[in-house]
């Protein structure tokens, strides 16, 4: 089920889905031992709770529909998906639904998703996110993937996108690697697919 890697094992390569409280029971309950994890969960928890304070106000104001969503899935990545006592932070990948973002955007009270819900330096400079490192990705459903180009631009960025954070998900630095290397660009871990 799972692969040695440096000092922590992690799963082993591919996606897993979890439901949202599967994943904090694998990765902070039972861990009991670790408040880090406790911490970082917490602020994990309250970034999406401004994504579902956002959507509420945004069906509350009749701009979106009560079934539509900004959050299509996460992936959850990096040393928190391991048993790493004390990892550094929480990385993701966060699929925002495009359409649903489009209807709301500009509109008051919903400035946070575009201006800092994404800004690197405005989450490590908070109490509230410091621990969290979201990266974002454009969700469009896409017909089929068998005629690139019937695609739009943006379809076609999705894809790629998509591609390349389950690449990126499932590598692991070598040990003596500061930096991302070819030889750590293998397949080594596996990683977490968030459903809401």
């Amino acid at each position: 089920m799972t692969t040695a890697q440096n000092d922590y094992s992690t799963p082993a390569p591919g996606r897993i889905r979890m439901a949202l409280p599967e994943a904090k029971e694998k990765w902070v309950t039972q861990m009991p031992e670790s408040q880090r994890r406790l911490l970082i969960w917490g602020q994990f928890e309250t970034y999406l709770a401004r994504f579902a304070k956002i959507e509420g106000l945004a069906i509350d104001e009749g701009w979106i529909e009560p079934t539509e969503s900004l959050i299509t899935y996460l992936w959850l990545g990096g040393s928190f998906i391991s048993d790493k006592p004390e990892p550094g932070n929480l990385d993701f990948t966060l699929f925002l639904n495009n359409s649903t973002f489009q209807k709301i955007k500009g509109k008051p009270g919903t400035g946070w998703i575009g201006q800092e819900a994404f800004s690197r330096k405005k989450l490590r400079s908070s109490t509230e996110f410091s621990c969290i490192t979201p990266l974002r990705v454009d969700y469009f459903p896409v017909k089929s993937v068998f005629k690139l180009g019937d695609l739009t631009q943006a379809e076609l960025s999705y894809l790629t996108d998509r591609g390349a954070w389950d690449d990126w998900w499932q590598r692991k630095r070598n040990s003596d690697d500061r930096a991302p290397s070819r030889s750590s660009a293998a397949s080594r871990r596996g990683y977490v697919e968030v459903t809401l």
